[in-house]
């Protein structure tokens, strides 16, 4: 157990940690939309209602659940394929993640700024309403986000060296 948590700075725990941030607030509360958009609305994950009266309301709830299965489709697999590979200290884990963190600094703007731009600047509903939902995704995806790419990025030369093959006879226990 020293030999696995001595090998990996700082750094690299702190992205592992993130990670697991990521995958069960952010993926998690996508997939439970997925399953439930009533249920995640309720809990506060969504903030648009599709049964709404509202012709705003029904279109922002469409496009939160296009961006819930992206996510899923897309994200998910990238999340769990870096968590491995940073885990097992392969390069392709680092890419993985550090692709997935992008990901959901892209879609924190894109989500502000289209809750701004398309609400606030149309004329069609005041910020103080998204503003709350947008500081909980900023927490819940951003704030983790950054961390793994800040994590990964100050310790990338750990994942660019070569390892030795497995059965090298070079390990330290056998001599």
């Amino acid at each position: 157990m020293r030999r696995f948590l001595g090998a990996r700075p700082l750094g690299v725990w702190i992205a592992l940690l993130a990670m697991v941030v990521c995958l069960v607030m952010g993926v998690g509360g996508q997939a439970l939309s997925l399953l439930s958009w009533d249920l995640a609305v309720r809990l506060g994950l969504q903030e648009n209602r599709t049964n709404d009266a509202n012709l705003l309301e029904r279109v922002l709830a469409h496009m939160e659940w296009g961006t819930c299965a992206a996510d899923i489709v897309a994200v998910l697999p990238l999340w769990l394929l870096g968590f491995v590979g940073v885990a097992c200290r392969r390069h392709w884990g680092a890419v993985a993640a550090m692709m997935a963190a992008a990901c959901w600094v892209y879609a924190f703007f894109d989500y502000s700024l289209d809750r701004y731009s398309l609400t606030v600047r149309g004329g069609l509903a005041e910020w103080e309403r998204f503003s709350g939902m947008v500081r909980g995704f900023a927490l819940m995806g951003l704030a983790p986000a950054a961390l793994v790419i800040w994590g990964l990025g100050a310790n990338m030369d750990r994942f660019a060296v070569s390892r030795p093959p497995a059965g090298d006879g070079s390990s330290e226990s056998g001599r």
